[in-house]
């Protein structure tokens, strides 16, 4: 069989402040959560065996590359690449809430593009560009688009329907994709939480407010030890900006309720 690119969403991420992070301790976690989020997608793809795509992931040192494929068998017809970008960035914004709630920052890229993917490990176009927005462009704990692909899904997920039930839990309904002031897209990392205030992952119990106490308490230590390093209090401003400006969207006397509504299911065969 010839071998060539094909479609795929591919997603980079980083842990930031590893080079700070000289203890064994410190850098065995980060390895862990990662190797935790390998295992764990695969009893996903395991335990989901209808869905139109196969998700993979890599890790090494402390970045990982997240990787969504159509399965081969899948007719060109039922395929919807904004439909497999936004699964893909749902998916994987629960992950990022797992390492935030262990006290890490992310930065990375996500783009949808050609790649190739064999037992050897994986290249192309969407892999280079997705290394570059981590690298280069996303500046901030933020996981950025680039900016038509970011557009694109941002109108997309804007146009699909809302379940007409929906007001009567929302005051307004979250947003997986924002734009952010200097014109980039980025993923919103705490969407699921944001609509139901808290969500089960296998034995965890993920809720918006302790997260978020987490991140505050984060933030505040590194002020203090990045004093006078105004490249990194940059990203401490925009990150305590982001987490401050996350709200459950759920109505006030449903705030007690685990009340969640699938606005975009997964796809299925």
């Amino acid at each position: 069989m010839e071998s060539s690119f094909q479609t795929a969403v591919v997603i980079y991420l980083d842990v930031l402040g590893t080079k700070d992070r000289q203890l064994f301790q410190d850098k065995l976690k980060i390895h862990q959560l990662f190797h935790k989020e390998v295992i764990s997608n695969e009893n996903r793809q395991l335990a989901l065996p209808n869905v139109i795509y196969n998700r993979s992931v890599k890790s090494f040192s402390d970045c990982a590359i997240f990787i969504y494929t159509y399965k081969s068998e899948i007719e060109a017809v039922r395929k919807n690449d904004c439909n497999l970008l936004y699964i893909s960035l749902y998916n994987t914004s629960i992950s990022i809430l797992s390492i935030l709630r262990s006290g890490f920052l992310i930065r990375g890229g996500a783009c949808i593009g050609d790649t190739f993917i064999d037992d050897l490990g994986f290249f192309g176009p969407a892999v280079e560009e997705a290394y570059h927005l981590e690298s280069e462009v996303a500046c901030y704990p933020r996981i950025v688009l680039p900016r038509n692909i970011g557009r694109n899904i941002s109108e997309w997920e804007a146009s699909q329907e809302i379940d007409e039930t929906a007001s009567t839990f929302y005051s307004r309904i979250p947003r997986l994709v924002l734009l952010d002031h200097d014109g980039m897209y980025y993923l919103n990392i705490f969407y699921a939480l944001e609509q139901s205030g808290k969500i089960h992952i296998g034995s965890d119990l993920l809720e918006l407010d302790a997260i978020k106490a987490i991140i505050f308490n984060m933030l505040s230590n590194e002020e203090i030890s990045n004093q006078g390093n105004e490249h990194k209090l940059r990203k401490i401003y925009w990150m305590n900006q982001f987490t401050l400006n996350a709200q459950s969207a759920l109505k006030p006397d449903l705030m007690s309720r685990p009340i969640s509504i699938v606005i975009n299911p997964e796809p299925t065969q």
